[in-house]
């Protein structure tokens, strides 16, 4: 197991911070942006640059089973059409993060919204070198989880740093 309270401090930063998109980037892979705008910018393949809004804290939700739910409803799930995500995720209203938890097993999250909506994921598998999500914080620190209970974190400059037990 892992001891999730190195991550703690940063997912208590989180509540009372503005959720305001939610983005798919590919497949059902999605950005959660938390906090201030931010630009961002980065070099393509073919040499042009894209400029891109970022929040201060965001989310990259990737290899992980997830769902919104809202009054014991599910809203979204990763296994919807594309085409529904992004609709939905287009005229999605989370408001303020509320609540954050982390489970131990898995390393799977809840996030809930003063929008009464909520975010669960599920760990999808137990290899360890896929990331389930990505936590990127202020000041360049990240946080990344995968199914095997590893959590790494470092800058984006650096190596990674894995903890485990």
């Amino acid at each position: 197991m892992v001891d999730v309270a190195d991550i703690q401090s940063d997912l208590t930063s989180l509540v009372g911070r503005d959720a305001w998109r939610v983005s798919r980037i590919h497949g059902s892979m999605f950005f959660l942006e938390i906090g201030e705008k931010r630009k961002s910018s980065y070099r393509r393949r073919d040499g042009t640059i894209r400029h891109y809004d970022h929040g201060e804290w965001h989310f990259m939700f990737n290899m992980v089973q997830w769902r919104f739910e809202r009054d014991d409803q599910v809203v979204v799930a990763c296994e919807d059409e594309q085409e529904t995500i992004d609709q939905v995720f287009g005229g999605m209203i989370l408001g303020l993060i509320k609540r954050i938890s982390i489970s131990p097993v898995g390393l799977d999250l809840k996030i809930d919204f003063d929008a009464q909506m909520s975010l669960k994921t599920f760990s999808n598998s137990g290899r360890q070198e896929w990331d389930q999500w990505t936590l990127y914080c202020p000041d360049d620190r990240y946080w990344s989880a995968n199914g095997q209970n590893v959590l790494a974190t470092g800058h984006s400059s650096e190596p990674r740093t894995e903890f485990s037990e």
